[in-house]
């Protein structure tokens, strides 16, 4: 029997994983002869105050990144005799501390044909584990962002995928080599729904005719979704109300309270845990989300306009002004904004133009695409 090649996905818990999910499905419908391996905080770091260090580092790294690229690789790089090929490889990996180690570990394990990173952080954690060790295998950032974030910029890495021609520029700027970037979109697949499917979903989820909205706190679920909830709880049954609290349990029953307080009757609360949770976008007239990379092109995809508050960090403000220039998404620059982009992508042309424009740069084909370009460095 033919062992599998393996593609290894090292992510965040605190990361949209819809995309590395999507690629999982693809190469198990049309590439089997792979084995798609993902492995995030949980396998190579503890798990617990994940969001928090994984924000730390972003925003260093995003501050000084050679800085932070040439403190993590100082040392000498010594060179193991040993006959035993276990010896050395344990050898090797005592040259790296912390996340470095054990996603050298998961290299090791897994042998893969490519490796898959998803933030600047891991980016530069797997080269200082490629560099040290000197494994071979190929290493490729995968941006589901809509402008490049420099921190995620290491000249090592053996490509890049990323969503539009703008962040390839940026990238052969830096100096890195134009045929290593693949101008691919997102890895997400979806079509617009037709009316009538979106009429029974409706009515499935108890919901009635008026316009519906969804607002979404990413995939932690952001703190920054309650006073949003309030002031859309404010305009009545005028509007359905679809919320996705992410993997935020506490803000999940504090929503919970407010809307049995006010006796509302046309909200749905979700966690992402929830079976279907996802699926509900496709009843939304309007999507209301903080920035969110992945779920915003999933609304491009599906032909729904975006309204965007709450940007974290320097490149998701970066992302949400090339958007906003773009005039794919409504930017909301505080909460009252927020309601007030909601009417206007309800209420007149814009929320049309806004899901024509975006739809009309998106890709069908991207998920297969990367998929495909990953299965070719088995290949090679």
């Amino acid at each position: 029997m033919k062992i599998k090649d393996n593609v290894l996905i090292v992510t965040s818990i605190a990361e949209d994983v819809s995309g590395i999910e999507a690629i999982k499905s693809e190469f198990e419908k049309n590439h089997k002869d792979y084995n798609v391996v993902v492995i995030d905080e949980r396998q190579y770091g503890a798990e617990k105050a994940a969001t928090r260090r994984r924000k730390n580092r972003e925003r260093l790294i995003q501050s000084i990144p050679t800085f932070y690229r040439r403190v993590k690789t100082m040392g000498h790089v010594f060179t193991v005799k040993s006959k035993n090929k276990i010896d050395r490889r344990r050898a090797l990996s005592n040259k790296l501390s912390g996340s470095a180690r054990k996603i050298y570990n998961a290299v090791l394990r897994f042998a893969p044909d490519v490796i898959v990173v998803t933030t600047p952080r891991l980016m530069h954690e797997t080269i200082i584990a490629k560099k040290r060790t000197r494994f071979k295998y190929p290493v490729i950032g995968l941006s589901e962002k809509f402008t490049f974030d420099k921190a995620f910029y290491n000249m090592s890495a053996d490509g890049y995928i990323v969503e539009n021609v703008d962040m390839k520029n940026q990238l052969t700027a830096m100096g890195y080599s134009s045929g290593r970037v693949h101008v691919m979109g997102f890895p997400i697949e979806e079509n617009v729904p037709d009316v009538d499917y979106v009429f029974k979903l409706k009515e499935h989820l108890g919901l009635n005719l008026n316009p519906t909205v969804y607002l979404s706190g990413g995939a932690i679920g952001s703190k920054e979704l309650m006073p949003v909830f309030e002031l859309l709880l404010d305009q009545g049954d005028i509007i359905n109300l679809i919320v996705n609290c992410g993997k935020n349990e506490n803000l999940y029953s504090a929503m919970l309270r407010e809307t049995e307080r006010r006796n509302s009757q046309n909200v749905k609360l979700y966690l992402n845990v929830d079976e279907g949770a996802e699926d509900t976008l496709l009843a939304s007239d309007c999507l209301i989300t903080i920035y969110d990379g992945s779920l915003i092109y999933r609304a491009f995809l599906l032909g729904i306009p975006v309204v965007a508050f709450a940007p974290d960090t320097g490149a998701e403000k970066s992302d949400l002004k090339y958007l906003m220039e773009k005039q794919l998404v409504y930017f909301a620059d505080d909460y009252n904004h927020v309601i007030i982009g909601m009417y206007d992508v309800i209420q007149t042309g814009l929320g049309k133009k806004l899901s024509e424009s975006a739809l009309m740069r998106t890709r069908a084909t991207s998920l297969k695409d990367i998929c495909t370009l990953l299965a070719s460095y088995g290949r090679k």
